[in-house]
């Protein structure tokens, strides 16, 4: 059983708490005497704290950056403090609240790290900028030290470099209206701090524990009204490489990443699922091969060969994919849900799946009724099926793949995924 950390009881304690446990990170694998010995001398509050307030001069607060443009962009990063309120209607950086980002030497992130640390809902920065009193003699013991060490962090929110541009920054020409030949050359700045306020609301609407029992909670037993946020055809990007750090501090925090909303037309084409009248479902081939379930098929096949830690991180990696897949099949049923009731009839699909895909096709009371946990089962059938033969010699130019890890275990997690979307999705009758 894990042990509660204790709230500290002033700023200089959060201090204290903060530098013991850097400590013992740093020393977990130092196991030579004079190297403990020195890392323990280093890590002294009188000693560690001047040392980070001279790091801190090469650190910058920001909340857009050209480094995400481009890496190598010494353009300057703007830290963007809205002054008024924005106009009805217009949407801005400051609608997500602002998070602050840092752009500087990546070796002294350690320096922000400290700045951050909170005590009775506040940060020590946040403190240090309104002069709080507690927070400044926290610093060091004698006040005119304490008060030229506040200067100096305080220095990471302040800029006073004039702003420029360079080569590597990507630019637009912009028409002045009231001129007919003139133009405005702007900069484009990466909304940081907005892209990370947005990670972190998708990160928590897909993988909470809350979005996670709703997901397999039938809807028949949940007892109060409840919803959760679905984003389909939500892409991530990756910024820095192998060195995240090298961008933003945030950017290394998200280790690289950021999500993108889907601003792609939809397709309004009939003719997405071929269906043969002697068939008795449509979780077959001919599903597999629709463009865009064959890409997530193949997205989700690539993943599996290259990760193997069977870990948390690699679950909800799995599940993500597995989610795009069956929102992929719900929009195809949608778009066939608009062909005239009874069209079913002339195929030999079984009655759950003609109920799913034709919900009008009869008025009688007692139809036969989409029962998810059936169609859930199909459908994780399919996706086991759908990709060994995607990892088979014959689609593969007759190469010979190492076999997928996967059974009907994995087929049955995949079922009851499907089955948990389907129940929010279908309708009720």
């Amino acid at each position: 059983m894990s042990v509660p950390i204790p709230e500290p009881t002033s700023v200089r304690d959060a201090i204290s708490m903060f530098l013991k446990a850097r400590l013992e990170e740093k020393l977990k694998p130092v196991k030579d005497l004079a190297k403990r010995e020195a890392l323990i001398e280093e890590h002294r509050p009188e000693n560690w704290i001047p040392n980070a307030a001279k790091k801190a001069a090469a650190l910058s607060l920001v909340t857009h950056s050209p480094k995400f443009i481009h890496p190598s962009s010494s353009a300057s990063a703007i830290r963007f403090l809205p002054s008024v309120a924005l106009p009805e209607g217009l949407v801005g950086t400051e609608i997500q609240g602002m998070v602050d980002d840092v752009v500087g030497n990546a070796a002294y992130l350690g320096s922000f790290a400290f700045l951050k640390v909170r005590y009775q809902g506040q940060s020590i920065l946040s403190n240090l900028l309104r002069d709080d009193p507690e927070t400044i003699a926290a610093l060091a013991v004698d006040p005119s030290l304490a008060a030229n060490l506040a200067k100096q962090f305080k220095q990471i929110a302040i800029s006073d470099k004039p702003l420029s541009t360079d080569e590597l920054a990507k630019q637009i020409y912009f028409p002045v209206p009231e001129t007919k030949d003139d133009y405005h050359l702007l900069t484009i700045q990466y909304p940081t701090s907005l892209a990370h306020g947005f990670y972190e609301t998708i990160r928590e609407d897909k993988f909470s524990k809350k979005t996670k029992e709703l997901r397999n909670t039938p809807v028949a037993e949940i007892s109060a009204p409840a919803s959760y946020r679905e984003y389909r055809d939500l892409a991530k990007i990756g910024f820095g490489g192998s060195k995240p750090q090298n961008i933003t501090q945030l950017n290394s925090e998200r280790g690289g990443n950021a999500y993108l909303l889907s601003s792609i037309p939809p397709l309004w084409s009939k003719n997405l699922l071929r269906l043969s009248p002697t068939a008795t479902t449509i979780f077959d081939r001919n599903l597999q091969s629709n463009v865009v379930i064959k890409s997530e098929l193949r997205s989700l096949l690539e993943y599996l060969r290259q990760h193997h830690a069977k870990n948390e991180k690699y679950r909800e990696a799995i599940e993500a994919q597995i989610l795009v897949i069956a929102d992929a099949v719900l929009d195809l049923v949608d778009l066939m849900s608009e062909l005239p009731p009874g069209w079913t009839d002339a195929y030999s699909l079984i009655p759950e799946e003609k109920d799913w895909l034709d919900p009008f096709r009869s008025e009688q009371e007692n139809a036969a009724s989409s029962d998810p946990v059936v169609l859930g089962n199909r459908f994780g059938s399919w996706l086991l099926a759908a990709l060994g033969e995607f990892n088979s010699p014959r689609r593969n130019e007759g190469r010979s793949l190492p076999a997928l890890a996967l059974d009907s275990t994995h087929a049955a997690a995949w079922s009851a995924i499907f089955a948990a979307r389907l129940q929010f999705s279908m309708p009720q009758h």
